[in-house]
């Protein structure tokens, strides 16, 4: 028998139907094993502001977010850690900020800045920043430690917790 034909014959055997479809479904899930090993947690955070009211037992945290993968990514809640208890932020609108505009003692224009909502939605490498608000007790008041601990989660079904150190800190 010529050898070329034995080669031929052999490969033929290998090469069926079934053996290429398995081959594409195993190339398939590797392919999605990676990409969510590749995507798991790759988010940056920062703590340009954090502040704490006595008064009003209100602290106000500027969180800016940047992911650092290319699948989207979004965070569902954001809890602030002050000795072992976790106090979620609020999810209702909370005006953080206004202001007035006079012109010779007339307003001209006002405006409110209010709390970020949940979920922050992030694109591929994309960012988004915005205030929360958490409601803690003045027994439970934060110190005013040089980082702040929050509890993160996301919507790849993981949850961390990071400490932040505050570019700016105000308390009262």
């Amino acid at each position: 028998m010529n050898p070329i034909i034995s080669i031929l014959n052999s490969v033929k055997e290998i090469v069926t139907f079934e053996n290429i479809t398995f081959l594409l479904g195993l190339i398939g899930s590797v392919g999605t094993a990676w990409q969510v090993i590749q995507s798991r947690r790759k988010i940056r955070l920062s703590l340009p502001y954090f502040g704490y009211s006595a008064e009003k037992q209100l602290a106000l945290a500027y969180i800016q977010f940047d992911n650092l993968s290319n699948s989207a990514v979004s965070i569902t809640d954001i809890s602030i850690v002050i000795n072992g208890n976790i106090y979620p932020c609020d999810k209702l609108p909370t005006i953080v900020a206004s202001s007035n505009r006079k012109i010779g003692g007339k307003t001209v224009s006002s405006g409110s800045l209010y709390n970020m909502s949940l979920p922050v939605c992030l694109s591929g490498y994309g960012g988004s920043s915005g205030y929360f608000v958490f409601q803690i007790p003045l027994e439970s008041a934060p110190s005013d430690s040089t980082h702040q601990r929050f509890l993160i989660s996301t919507s790849r079904g993981s949850s961390f917790r990071v400490e932040l150190k505050p570019d700016r800190e105000h308390f009262h």
